[in-house]
């Protein structure tokens, strides 16, 4: 619920229905914000945002400087009315798009694209800049992935976002003295009504492009190429970024965003940039771009981990750092062999589980792999439904669960054979583990079952060969292997439940997972290392 006191005051170009800003404009009037609903037509405003009760909808025409000064007094009238000082937020999303050829450009209508999604959003800023520092606000810049991806007869409209996404970078470095954070969106595909706000086509009599004139009025209309998400769907992924409590600086939202962002980075030039003549070869050519999409598409999940999730392996990472640091020192300063052997061993655990939750954090050490069951999201059920699997925290275990092992049954004075027989088991636990969680098929399970069965052969050493080896050392020894091996049990069965909920059946998302396994690794990791070096003392 947001409080009064968290309610801002945001001015939304751009709101014609049917699109991102109207989208947007609905979303955070919804929530109580008092939003600056602007377009160059008013009729074009859809009805459920003109309704909404904190919604003030005002004419706007960003090319007419007579419209814009009409607007930044109606809208300091309007804040100092209130109370309020200045906007919170700005959000430039008013923009009109061209299809077509440059060779055969209307230059007219390109100047009038530049004037609409370039100068106009300068306009804007220029005579909002006030309103904006007085509060340390936020701007908010829509640009696009055509600004980096290079696709056929979108020359004028992609170089225009692409000079937008300069000018927004500069301008983060301009207003940060002031307080002023700038966010540089890169949108996806979206479907919206943005197809009919773009200039017509007409190709002139000999041009080159004639024999697939119908091809590109296809695309310009976007009857052929990907649909992408709604304006909707896009509007709920960027409120935590404009309302300043997600991320900053440049954002990749939308449909096949995060793809293009990999692949403008890491695919070579020559297949982005590929010089011929022949128009049905540049067709060609770009439809080669589309498949390039849809293989990043595959190598990318569906379902992933969120910042939450991302901000509790942090919080990991931070705790088995110290812990690795603090068991070390332990070590350094041990008088009692067995108290050296288990700071050490423990030492060593958290050193690799802080850089396994460190990578997670930082979201590496991942690959896609197809769900058995598409459950929990809607974009599992919908499309190609890929999980995101963290094979870096299987690296992890199979190093320091050994160790933690090796500990538990040096306590119990146990054989140098029970012990190497018990990491064998263990890392054939984490293999399968691995091998299930990497395979998009039912067979999971089978490897599910062959890891349970040397679980099982885990559990027998540790409450049957363990016990008995500690009760040689006497009572007091045995009380305290009994509680360490307890904990150690309670641990490796929740692994086992942990898996299944994730990996194995996709129940809980992979955030969840995260805090389901950290607490595990806490619990098996830093607090089953205390409890054996204090028995070991």
């Amino acid at each position: 619920m947001t409080t009064k006191a968290e309610l801002k005051t945001i001015l939304v170009t751009g709101c014609s229905a049917g699109g991102v800003g109207a989208a947007l404009a609905i979303a955070l009037a919804t929530k109580g914000h008092c939003v600056f609903a602007t377009a160059r037509n008013l009729s074009k405003i859809p009805p459920a945002l003109v309704n909404l009760p904190t919604v003030t909808t005002l004419l706007l025409d960003v090319t007419c400087k007579t419209s814009i000064a009409t607007v930044a007094t109606a809208v300091a009238d309007a804040t100092k009315a209130r109370g309020d000082p200045g906007l919170d937020v700005l959000i430039n999303n008013a923009g009109v798009g061209y299809t077509a050829p440059l060779l055969d450009t209307d230059l007219d209508l390109a100047q009038r694209v530049y004037d609409t999604n370039i100068w106009g959003p300068i306009r804007i800023i220029q005579s909002f800049a006030d309103l904006l520092i007085r509060k340390k606000g936020r701007l908010v810049n829509m640009c696009s992935i055509s600004s980096v991806l290079h696709m056929p007869w979108m020359g004028v409209y992609a170089s225009s976002k692409a000079a937008m996404t300069v000018i927004s970078d500069t301008l983060r470095l301009e207003l940060a003295p002031f307080g002023v954070s700038v966010i540089t969106v890169v949108l996806g595909i979206v479907a919206t009504d943005f197809n009919n706000n773009k200039f017509s086509l007409i190709l002139p009599p000999r041009s080159r492009y004639t024999t697939i004139h119908e091809t590109i009025l296809a695309w310009r209309s976007g009857d052929i190429g990907p649909k992408g998400c709604t304006a909707s769907e896009v509007a709920a992924s960027l409120l935590p970024d404009i309302l300043g409590c997600g991320k900053t600086g440049t954002i990749w939202r939308g449909d096949k965003s995060i793809f293009v962002k990999y692949l403008s980075a890491w695919t070579p030039e020559f297949l982005l940039v590929r010089g011929n003549t022949d128009p049905q070869a540049v067709m060609s050519h770009n439809i080669t771009l589309l498949k390039l999409l849809h293989i990043y598409e595959m190598l990318l999940p569906d379902i992933t981990i969120s910042d939450w999730g991302k901000a509790w392996c942090w919080s990991v990472t931070a705790i088995t750092a110290l812990c690795a640091m603090a068991f070390a020192i332990t070590a350094l300063t041990a008088s009692k062999k067995l108290l050296l052997t288990v700071c050490s061993l423990t030492a060593s655990s958290c050193y690799v589980m802080s850089m396994c939750y460190f990578a997670m954090a930082a979201d590496i050490g991942w690959i896609a792999v197809d769900v058995e069951f598409a459950r929990g999201t809607r974009a599992a059920q919908d499309h190609h439904p890929s999980r995101q699997i963290f094979w870096v925290r299987y690296v992890s275990w199979f190093i320091a669960t050994p160790l933690l092992m090796t500990e538990l049954f040096l306590l119990a004075s146990a054989s140098t054979e029970v012990i190497l027989v018990e990491v064998f088991l263990d890392l054939v636990v984490i293999a399968t583990g691995l091998s299930g969680a990497v395979i998009p098929s039912d067979y999971k399970w089978a490897y599910y079952f062959y890891g349970a069965i040397a679980c099982g052969g885990i559990g027998y050493q540790v409450i049957f060969t363990g016990t008995t080896a500690a009760e040689v050392q006497g009572p007091e020894l045995r009380r305290k292997y009994v509680q360490c091996s307890t904990l150690m049990m309670v641990v490796w069965v929740g692994y086992g439940v942990a898996w299944g909920l994730s990996e194995g059946g996709n129940v809980i998302s992979p955030a969840e997972e995260a805090v389901f396994y950290g607490i595990l690794d806490l619990l098996g990791g830093p607090v089953f290392g205390t409890l054996v070096a204090l028995a070991a003392c």
